[in-house]
């Protein structure tokens, strides 16, 4: 291995793009693969376990339960005991019970292996986003977050063709076998950052990328190094709500995404998997494209467009006599800003931070983060059960990603007299 990296260094080749692949990898089995393919999967699933809408929020929620206990926990593990040691093992993990998830023959065990799924997830993800803090200065850390976070986007796209062509060939089981499949994948990813992964740029005798651009306020960050920095931070709590509105709101949007077109749209399941591919296709874009945008005028205007423009897609799916141009629009507005808001987030937590605590720090928001999507699929679910139609709950997203744009503008405020206080 050292001579191979060797070779890249001797080609010009800085390692923290061999972390930037490591890390789409990572995002794409712990976040795409451990969460959101559940949307693509799900429609056979409810159908083979003969589930209702309430069941199938709770399975969302159970998921993002054991999410939101071990996105904190993965964090301060992080810190502790190194990301490679930390996410290998998730990954490891979130593997085995992946696969497991396809032996389900009960809503029960079903829940079960959700729930746990959600911890390596958790586990795996918020150290790997917290990782760039490392390897990337300020000025590139969004455009690194957003390219990683594309690999959930692929994950998408390879989980909607995926389950086209199961539910062809494999009609009672091909569910199953999707659930085998990416548990595999996962641990193969695993295996790739337990090798390949480094702590620290300075393991490897370099810098961070960009470092010699890297702002004072890092270096400010830096010197307080004790754990009350994270409690004391005051726009981390703003962070924290802006974080709860998206969760509550995008997941509902997701998870029913399939379900919705299926039952309420008359898309066949061919063609509302056809439709979550395009999604995920798109959402290659998101990532990069906010991640530099946020980089450029800063993380509360990001967030404050993206917002805006994700309030519109649930609108559209809300509204009555929704047809297939108004679902192929909100997919498209949806798709080119849902990986937006966790990528400025990590790179807003390495901002304020610093390097060494980003890891913890995006933990912490991320437990909020977390209430709000484990409790946004359960009330989706019971609303739809309770009304006959997800269009009560898509308008109740729209009306947190309207909330969340407000406390996005707010942080600019915030965001500049920190500045100036800097000063």
């Amino acid at each position: 291995m050292e001579g191979h990296l060797s070779l890249g260094e001797r080609k010009g080749l800085h390692y923290g793009w061999v972390i930037l692949g490591l890390g789409l990898l990572c995002v794409m089995a712990s976040l795409g693969f451990g969460r959101y393919v559940f949307t693509a999967i799900l429609p056979s699933m409810m159908k083979g376990l003969s589930l209702d809408y309430t069941q199938m929020g709770l399975l969302g929620t159970g998921n993002l339960g054991g999410y939101l206990l071990f996105a904190v926990v993965g964090g301060f593990l992080s810190v502790r005991y190194g990301p490679r040691l930390v996410i290998s093992t998730s990954l490891f993990f979130l593997g085995i019970l992946l696969f497991l998830t396809g032996l389900a023959d009960s809503f029960a065990f079903a829940f079960g292996m959700r729930f746990l799924t959600g911890l390596g997830s958790g586990a795996a993800y918020v150290p790997m986003m917290g990782l760039l803090a490392a390897w990337f200065s300020s000025e590139k850390r969004g455009m690194a977050s957003g390219i990683i976070s594309s690999g959930a986007g692929f994950s998408m796209i390879v989980m909607g063709l995926l389950m086209n062509f199961l539910n062809r060939h494999f009609l009672d089981s091909g569910w199953r076998l999707a659930w085998h499949f990416i548990g595999v994948s996962s641990i193969v990813v695993g295996v790739l950052c337990s090798l390949f992964l480094v702590n620290r740029p300075q393991d490897k005798g370099l810098k961070a990328i960009g470092q010699k651009a890297e702002a004072s306020v890092s270096a400010l960050n830096e010197a307080q190094t004790g754990w009350q920095r994270i409690y004391r931070c005051r726009p981390l709590y703003l962070l924290a709500f802006i974080y709860f509105a998206f969760g509550f709101s995008y997941i509902i949007y997701l998870q029913y995404f399939s379900a919705y077109l299926i039952n309420e749209i008359s898309f066949s399941s061919y063609r509302a998997g056809e439709l979550f591919s395009l999604l995920g296709l798109l959402s290659l874009v998101s990532g990069p494209l906010w991640g530099t945008v946020s980089d450029l005028i800063g993380r509360g205007y990001g967030l404050a467009i993206v917002f805006f423009l994700q309030s519109l897609s649930f609108l559209l799916f809300a509204l009555p006599g929704t047809g297939v141009v108004a679902a192929y629009l909100s997919t498209i507005l949806f798709s080119l800003s849902v990986f937006s808001v966790p990528i400025i987030m990590a790179a807003s937590a390495g901002d304020y931070l610093g390097p060494r605590l980003a890891p913890a720090g995006l933990g912490s928001i991320t437990v909020i983060f977390g209430i709000g999507q484990a409790i946004g699929p359960a009330i989706g679910g019971r609303m739809a059960d309770l009304s006959g139609t997800f269009k009560g709950a898509f308008f109740l997203s729209a009306l947190l990603a309207m909330i969340g744009c407000g406390g996005s503008l707010f942080l600019v405020k915030i965001s500049n007299r920190r500045s100036q206080s800097w000063r």
